[in-house]
């Protein structure tokens, strides 16, 4: 008996590495898949660096390593992500000031039923079940917003580019 269950797992061990190293025709790696040109597009240009740390006779002690990316648009220039992300709570403020003060009294303190099952144990459960719609609608509309915002910042910089040119 322990003759062939070795024998079996000799033989699951020699398949799965040939299983490895197989090759497909034009012999690029099993799961490659053929680039698009939206790949090609936009690569990202990546920067790693390594810092090594040795004691006195030499061995090394410690290491750390940094990985970026950098992405540019696709007109290889690069995005204002800065003026984008710092305009962006001012704008969301200013169309959706309502909901991003005070985001749950709509769904616990307006409601006068609400303080009937407010002792049960499962009371904030119970209401955001009872409101995902809103919740749900909420999302849309801050996506929307979001959305605008990109449109009227996208505009507003190339406006800017033309009054450069």
């Amino acid at each position: 008996m322990k003759r062939s269950l070795m024998l079996l797992l000799l033989a699951g061990v020699i398949t799965s590495c040939n299983a490895q190293t197989s090759e497909s025709k034009k012999g690029a790696q099993k799961g490659d898949f053929p680039k698009t040109e939206k790949q090609d597009e936009n690569q990202p240009q990546v920067n790693v660096k390594v810092n090594k740390r040795y004691d006195d006779n030499g061995n090394l002690v410690g290491y750390d390593s940094t990985y970026t990316e950098y992405y540019s648009n696709l007109e290889g220039d690069t995005l204002m992500l800065d003026s984008l992300w710092n305009g962006f709570q001012p704008y969301m403020n200013e169309h959706f000031s309502g909901m991003l003060n005070r985001p749950f009294d709509p769904l616990f303190f307006d409601d006068s039923l609400m303080q009937y099952d407010f002792f049960n144990d499962d009371y904030f459960q119970k209401r955001f079940e009872l409101n995902q719609q809103f919740y749900n609608d909420m999302f849309k509309q801050m996506d929307s917003l979001k959305l605008e915002y990109f449109k009227e910042f996208d505009k507003m910089n190339k406006e800017q580019k033309k009054g450069k040119s």
